[in-house]
């Protein structure tokens, strides 16, 4: 691996290393370590009473908690009415802004999934890395 700082940022800012262009192209590869990172965020629970879902314009006819959640998800609430006391908590559901969730769960915390690629880089960028032999994990 290299240690050295300066040899990685000279890699990642694209510029020739004069060694290796000496060197037989063949014998030139780049080895990463690339790693998958995995983020779970939820908004807060919100509370119903299945009972009064049964009255509204669309009616829940089922018994069971499974089934009430096949309702929930398969039923447009901006055409229900009946649910005046859900207003808020329905709308919240429906319209969730990015500051409603909050973290749970990070892979980062819980081992993420690491691999190492070898490849080649095009055009000295390592952006442009090409993997020729990967996913072997680390």
């Amino acid at each position: 691996m290299m240690s050295e700082k300066g040899n990685l940022s000279k890699i990642k800012d694209g510029e020739n290393m004069s060694k290796e262009s000496n060197q037989n192209e063949n014998n030139i590869v780049y080895v990463r370590i690339c790693k998958r990172e995995t983020i779970e965020k939820a908004t807060e629970p919100v509370k119903f009473n299945i009972e009064d879902f049964k009255k509204c314009s669309v009616p829940f006819k089922g018994e069971t908690k499974n089934e009430f959640f096949d309702y929930l998800i398969s039923t447009p609430f901006y055409e229900v009415s009946g649910l005046d006391a859900y207003d808020d908590e329905l709308n919240y559901l429906d319209y969730q802004d990015s500051e409603d969730f909050t973290e749970y769960w990070s892979s980062d915390e819980n081992g993420e999934r690491k691999w190492m690629e070898l490849g080649s880089v095009t055009n000295d960028k390592y952006e442009d890395f090409i993997v020729e032999i990967g996913e072997a994990d680390n």
